[in-house]
């Protein structure tokens, strides 16, 4: 089946980003935001290693993730051309499309508060032209064709192979192709300068939707213990509470008045889903503490809160964490238990999950120490003795209000580790690519 693909010879490209600015010019993009961009792999000239550059934009991908994760519904398919189409007035600017692609192709417009990205020139193609950027390849390492063939991206250093059928054909490097070569001085003088990329998940932009998170957590664990009459709440802090983490999750929205906008995508985006399933249970929350106290309405809330839990552990999915794990201790549907197990006053099964908690919380600490990374062994420490050693304490001593000293403490440690998991989060893009394949192989040539 004929199909539209840019067409990129590595061993061609000499990384003169003509393409890049034959693409800003053509849709007059800001100097800031490059909707194509040249990553070099090998850019500190390592001996023995090939150095090349990768021209990449969107691949306009057939399962675009970025498509498929959007909850706007902000993205629709040209089926005639097999564009991927962004469209600015249905963007909400939540930037979730930007974890999901793997090729750094959405990019976030801090003035307009939304995303733009390649249009795969659709406007040229549908007048038989090439795109701009494969159009002024000054070497022809960058070309448009009609191709029939299937497309193999496997083995390809420095290039993603997601499995999402992007729209590029990709000639390898040739094997033949000589290293720069350069002294042992030099290796060791720009390793020492090298700089890693930033993650585009840090806790100091993300803390409104961390916060938001664990109070979805305890709400939902308050109410369900509240249900079953294991302690009381007050209503009126209930829902201002509650209403307080809706405001919380709009900070992450470059448009907060497109908001509504955010559950339209119920078929196949986690975030859609969070908020869909959040906005059920704190309505129906509200309606059982104000107006009908009817178990029906109460378990249902239940529900639809403990679905919420589970769509905010599963779009984390998205992004990588340092050591895999299918079971964080992080996650926050584990912590509705922990916390619902002590409001039910339950402390064996507390210690239960708290000991799995911790057991997995230290696992990851010793597998990132082998992979010689930062564990900040004093901030590790005070997470555990919040949620080990100052429960058993209290609990040793018998003091009085035990629950909410216990409860005060495990606090502060999920707020820890919910802190750390933000900040352990990262996104695959290209530069997190070569990087990886570079620095974890280097002799993958």
């Amino acid at each position: 089946m004929k199909r539209n693909v840019f067409q990129f010879n590595i061993n061609k490209c000499v990384g003169c980003h003509a393409c890049v600015v034959a693409c800003s010019i053509e849709n007059k993009t800001i100097p800031d935001i490059l909707w194509r961009e040249i990553s070099s792999f090998n850019p500190f000239g390592y001996p023995d290693i090939p150095l090349f550059h990768f021209s990449l934009a969107c691949n306009h991908c057939q399962d675009a993730p970025c498509m498929s994760n959007c909850p706007a519904l902000a993205y629709s398919k040209d089926k005639l051309t097999g564009a991927i189409i962004h469209h600015a007035e249905k963007c909400i600017g939540c930037k979730y499309c930007t974890w999901a692609c793997p090729y750094d192709a959405p990019k976030f417009n801090e003035k307009t508060r939304i995303i733009e990205k390649c249009t795969f020139c659709n406007h040229r193609i549908l007048d038989s032209l090439k795109p701009a950027c494969a159009n002024l390849c000054p070497t022809g390492a960058l070309d448009f064709i009609d191709n029939q063939e299937e497309l193999v991206h496997k083995d390809i250093p420095g290039f993603t192979d997601a499995g999402i059928g992007p729209s590029i054909k990709i000639i390898p490097v040739a094997r033949d192709k000589p290293g720069l070569i350069c002294s042992e001085q030099q290796i060791i003088t720009k390793s020492v300068e090298k700089v890693k990329s930033k993650s585009k998940i840090e806790l100091r932009h993300e803390w409104p939707l961390a916060a938001f998170t664990l109070i979805v957590v305890l709400l939902v664990a308050l109410f369900t213990a509240t249900t079953f009459r294991k302690i009381e709440i007050n209503p009126v802090l209930f829902i201002i509470t509650g209403g307080f983490a809706m405001i919380l999750s709009l900070f992450h929205l470059g448009r907060k008045f497109r908001a509504w906008r955010s559950v339209f995508n119920l078929k196949a985006s986690w975030l859609s889903r969070e908020i869909f399933f959040f906005t059920l249970f704190f309505v129906l929350a509200a309606v059982y503490f104000l107006f009908v106290k009817e178990n029906i309405i109460a378990f249902s809330a239940i529900i639809f809160g403990s679905l919420a839990l589970f769509s905010i552990d599963k779009l984390y999915e998205l992004a990588i964490q340092p050591i895999k794990l299918e079971l964080h201790s992080a996650h926050v549907l584990l912590s509705f238990f922990l916390f619902t197990a002590l409001f039910f006053e339950q402390y064996y099964a507390f210690m239960l999950i708290a000991m799995i908690k911790a057991g997995v919380y230290t696992y990851r600490k010793f597998e990132m120490r082998k992979m010689k990374k930062n564990i900040r062994l004093l901030l590790s420490g005070w997470r555990l003795d919040m949620l080990i050693s100052f429960p058993l304490i209290f609990w040793f001593f018998d003091i009085s209000n035990i629950q909410w000293w216990i409860f005060a403490s495990v606090f502060i440690g999920e707020v820890i580790d919910r802190g750390e998991y933000y900040d352990e989060l990262d996104i695959i893009t290209p530069k997190k690519q070569i990087e990886q394949d570079l620095f974890s192989n280097p002799n993958n040539s």
